[in-house]
């Protein structure tokens, strides 16, 4: 629980009283699967119903054939039989279980620019005066910079909060690997100080050659 992890966990905290969409940023290997993995264990049983996304490639059909199957939803062959499936169930789980849906969409850079206005529509209730669920999207950094093209603007403007995680300081790091060794029962001393350098160097240089 290094300081920066601490920040993003009060803005989980924030996301889950207030609802609505967040957006989860980060280089290859920063953890933000592992905080999805984090959020998901820290929603109370029975009053959340998380659902998690993995397949952002796909066209607008098949990405609301694959949410509509996720919540539960009744069969639909066509887009807006689909689509009304979706809110519908949404809305139902909320009002009617007592359980938020949350909405869990990873590798959102892969997310066509379609499948954004689609999103948008779907997260539209009752003229965007309710927030009956809650929407994470978790993507590489870069995705901040298409998110600034006019094209995409109104939906940018839909998400209500943004994290982007950095990678570990020097500090952070060497921590990270000693309670690492602790969970698997390690109680020699493997790595010297100037081994701990030389790993946080070295991953630095990962995280230097992604962004290029």
């Amino acid at each position: 629980m290094h300081d920066h992890f601490k920040e993003l966990a009060s803005r989980f905290e924030y996301i889950k009283q207030h609802r609505g969409m967040m957006l989860l940023t980060g280089d290859p290997g920063t953890g933000k699967t592992t905080s999805l993995r984090y959020f998901i264990a820290s929603l109370p049983e029975g009053l959340f119903f998380p659902l998690y996304l993995p397949l952002s490639t796909v066209g607008i059909t098949d990405f609301y054939r694959q949410l509509n199957d996720r919540l539960g939803g009744e069969y639909g062959h066509t887009k807006s039989l689909l689509f009304k499936s979706i809110q519908r169930r949404i809305l139902d789980l909320e009002a009617n279980q007592n359980r938020v849906p949350v909405i869990i969409i990873d590798e959102c850079h892969f997310l066509r620019n379609e499948n954004f206005f689609e999103l948008q529509i779907i997260s539209n209730f009752n003229l965007d005066s309710h927030d009956p669920c809650i929407f994470i999207l978790s993507a590489q950094s870069h995705l901040h910079d298409r998110l600034q093209r006019a094209i995409l603007r109104s939906f940018d403007q839909r998400i209500s909060m943004k994290f982007n995680l950095s990678p570990l300081g020097m500090e952070a790091c060497s921590k990270y690997i000693l309670h690492t060794l602790q969970k698997n029962n390690v109680t020699v001393e493997i790595f010297t100080e100037p081994a701990f350098k030389a790993i946080y160097t070295g991953k630095q240089m990962v995280f230097r050659y992604f962004r290029l």
